[in-house]
């Protein structure tokens, strides 16, 4: 009898697994129809998701980014001096008498 049920097993989990897939294609076409169903009774409502989804796909779109570069900004032999790190003044004056 156990050779019998092997079978059956099998079966129920194919059924198991093939509802399983059906109901999630089920319920996927529901969630992409309800705004449209939705729509039927009320049009304005359309016509705000129409202008959301326009102006979503507006703001993803692939944008060229134009470069130009590399640049040369100077000659190499002309550099800036490096930054100062303040005036000429001994240690203890600069910090309020503290000594290193």
């Amino acid at each position: 009898m156990e050779a019998a049920d092997a079978p059956k097993k099998s079966r129920s989990a194919l059924a198991t697994v093939f509802l399983l897939v059906f109901e999630a294609i089920l319920y996927l076409l529901l969630c992409l129809a309800l705004p449209i169903m939705i729509g039927c009774q009320s049009p304005i409502l359309l016509i705000i998701y129409g202008i959301a989804l326009w102006e979503a796909w507006k703001f993803s779109a692939r944008r060229v980014l134009p470069i130009t570069g590399p640049f040369q900004i100077g000659s190499q032999t002309a550099r800036a001096p490096s930054p100062s790190t303040g005036p000429d003044l001994p240690w203890d004056t600069m910090h309020g008498g503290q000594t290193a």
